[in-house]
């Protein structure tokens, strides 16, 4: 499953956020900030960033001014499959230094999983 564009607000919302594993891509302002992958469920990853978790890694980046601008584009997946398409998101939408949100890149050399995203 693919959904594109919708609010980092929604995509956190128990019920509308997909419960399941998956990849995901953060826009700010409709700009590529960050891939990812969430092996514990892309709707908890996303409450999260949205609930400005100190433990999630973005605080720095996401934050009540700009939060509400964040939308999020996901491909649902097997645990298994996620950091093969993360990497795949990062050969699609270039190297980590175009993405400022970004800390790390997965290596992986799988070609299991396709990309919808």
């Amino acid at each position: 499953m693919t959904d594109f564009n919708i609010p980092l607000k929604n995509a956190a919302k128990s019920g509308i956020g997909p419960a399941s594993s998956g990849v995901y891509i953060l826009r700010l302002n409709g700009r590529v900030m960050k891939v990812g992958s969430a092996a514990i469920g892309i709707q908890k990853r996303m409450q999260q960033y949205y609930d400005l978790n100190p433990f999630c890694g973005l605080n720095r980046h996401i934050n009540k001014e700009n939060r509400d601008s964040i939308s999020v584009t996901y491909q649902t997946c097997l645990p298994s499959a996620c950091e093969e398409l993360e990497s795949k998101l990062f050969d699609k939408y270039g190297p980590i230094h175009l993405m400022p949100w970004a800390t790390r890149r997965p290596n992986c050399t799988q070609n299991q999983y396709t990309l919808l995203i």
